[in-house]
């Protein structure tokens, strides 16, 4: 049986909801927030500088951030998300060329392939040399084995070029737990039962999906992460200068890292 951010009708059905209006409305201030965690806001030449968008979904941080002139390169293992990607890419008139932005098909978690992909997938290691690299609300804490997580930094790591930074965002410990309701704008209904493990520091999920007079429900489960266990996460695969930032009020930790120039003697 495959892990459940490997099962496609999970993204495809609870898609909607996750990039629902009020997310996408808000990307481009979340690209603005990124580049300034990154320290890549003022640039004097955003087109000089190469930025790697692990996890990217519909290209919701992707496509602000090549419409702003960076070269972006998103990777995302779901076919339906890819395609809303690209699409959301020519909408704003940036043409997937490589020059300036890319959506490549990559399961970044263990070089599993993408159940049902009808795309070759990008084997490991990631693409490189690019001078930044984040992962929003993605991947790290999705696999049952924290070893997964390891490889996953590790990877993102040797992505990157000396120097270059990578930025994380992550649920935080003491977020809200417990039922919340959502709709859709074609009016389906989603409900999500979280329940927060605090042995183990997991949030399981029990989500219950009613569209159309059909009922849907799905599993999943993330490791959430201390604002001390990220940084040693993230020290432990060779990044250094780690800061972690609180913003428990948005239910969220930012952690910014940077690969050094030269490897540790």
């Amino acid at each position: 049986m495959n892990p459940w951010w490997q099962d496609v009708t999970f993204w495809r059905e609870l898609g909607p909801f996750l990039f629902g209006p009020e997310t996408l409305a808000s990307a481009e201030d979340d690209a603005a927030d990124v580049l300034g965690w990154l320290e890549l806001d003022d640039v004097a030449d955003p087109s000089a500088v190469a930025l790697l968008d692990a996890g990217c979904g519909v290209g919701r941080l992707t496509v602000p951030l090549a419409k702003r002139g960076y070269r972006v390169v998103g990777l995302d293992s779901v076919d339906d998300f890819r395609r809303d990607a690209r699409r959301r890419l020519r909408s704003a008139g940036i043409a997937e060329d490589g020059t300036q932005a890319e959506i490549r098909a990559l399961d970044v978690l263990n070089g599993l392939e993408a159940n049902g992909s009808g795309e070759p997938i990008t084997p490991s290691p990631l693409p490189g040399g690019f001078d930044a690299a984040f992962c929003v609300f993605a991947l790290i804490g999705y696999h049952a084995d924290p070893a997964a997580d390891l490889l996953l930094v590790q990877r993102i790591f040797a992505s990157l070029k000396p120097g270059g930074r990578f930025l994380t965002m992550t649920r935080h410990p003491d977020a809200s737990y417990g039922k919340v309701k959502h709709t859709d704008p074609a009016g389906a209904l989603l409900f999500e039962d979280r329940r927060f493990d605090k042995v183990s520091a997991t949030l399981h999920t029990a989500w219950s999906l009613t569209r159309g007079g059909h009922q849907r429900a799905f599993r999943s489960q993330l490791r959430v992460y201390s604002a001390v266990d990220l940084r040693g996460l993230l020290e432990f695969c060779g990044f250094s200068r780690v800061r972690v930032l609180d913003h428990r009020g948005e239910h969220r930790l930012v952690a910014v890292a940077t690969r050094p120039l030269a490897p540790p003697e």
